[in-house]
């Protein structure tokens, strides 16, 4: 199943490190939807403290494919480790285990019983039910890097003016 681990090493101290992604979070039930168009919103939902921190991506709706990331913020010498992993939620990893199961196993069943076109047809949901949640998966998690890397490269002025 889907999982993304990662490290980012920052020049900012600990406690810094943890105020600007304290900044890049709305508190669950502050996220609301529809969007007023030109506002920017903080990227992520979740809670974060001195120096461990647990966020989703707030993408304005109830995806329930978003990842969940889990980090931790540790002083080193000269800043900070942010140590980070993400991987989808229990339910999503149980309900699409059991989904590509399923389709796994009657695609293999209609292939060994001569039911070519049913079990191609079958593989070929299972193929693509695969890679979409991979890519949605990696998509998000390479954005959700992204957006932690910025914030620990930011200079002080930047990061104050962007909260």
């Amino acid at each position: 199943m889907p999982y993304y681990r990662f490290e980012i090493h920052s020049a900012v101290t600990a406690p810094g490190m943890a105020q600007r992604i304290q900044r890049l979070i709305v508190t669950p039930g502050d996220s609301w939807w529809p969007r007023i168009p030109g506002v920017t919103a903080p990227p992520f939902v979740g809670t974060a403290d001195a120096s461990h921190f647990q966020l989703r991506r707030d993408m304005g709706n109830r995806n329930s494919l978003r990842p969940c990331i889990k980090g931790s913020i540790d002083p080193i010498e000269g800043g900070s480790r942010i140590s980070t992993t993400i991987t989808l939620s229990p339910e999503v990893i149980v309900f699409t285990l059991a989904w590509l199961s399923i389709v796994g196993v009657v695609a293999i069943d209609s292939l060994q019983s001569r039911l070519a076109p049913q079990g191609m047809a079958m593989a070929g949901v299972f193929v693509i039910g695969l890679v979409s949640i991979l890519g949605d998966f990696y998509f998000e998690a390479f954005k959700a890097r992204r957006l932690l890397e910025r914030a620990a490269a930011m200079s002080d002025g930047e990061a104050t003016s962007s909260a």
